[in-house]
C-alpha cells in the first residue's frame, strides 16, 4: 500500500511539469534558468519530497523493527540498499544503473 503510493507520487513527479523542469536542469541549469526557471525553488522542492519519501522509509522502517540499534545498520546492508535503490530507479533500466556504479 504505502509502497505503491510512494512510487505513485514519484512517477506522477517525474512526469509532470516539475519533471519537465527538472529534466530541463539536468540537461542544461544555464538554458533552464534563461528562460524564467526558478533553479533554487525547484532544487529545494525536490530535495523536501526526496526527505518525505525517506522519511516514509524510515517511519516504516522503525515500525517494522520495533527500535532503532546501530546493529541495524551494517556497512553490509547500508551498501544492499543502496545498490537495490540505485538499479531499481535507475532512469534507463538496470544495466545502466549497474555501469554507472562501476564507473
Amino acid at each position: 500500500g504505502v509502497l505503491g503510493l510512494m512510487m505513485l507520487f514519484a512517477r506522477n513527479l517525474r512526469s509532470g511539469r516539475v519533471g519537465r523542469v527538472l529534466t530541463a536542469m539536468r540537461d542544461s541549469e544555464e538554458g533552464a534558468s534563461s528562460v524564467g526557471l526558478s533553479l533554487a525553488r525547484y532544487k529545494l522542492l525536490l530535495f523536501a519530497c526526496s526527505a518525505a519519501i525517506a522519511g516514509v522509509g524510515g517511519a516504516l522502517f522503525g515500525a517494522q523493527a520495533g527500535s532503532f540499534s546501530f546493529s541495524n545498520f551494517t556497512p553490509f546492508n547500508s551498501l544492499l540498499w543502496f545498490t537495490v535503490v540505485a538499479v531499481a530507479f535507475a532512469p534507463r533500466g538496470a544495466p545502466s544503473a549497474v555501469k554507472t556504479n562501476v564507473e
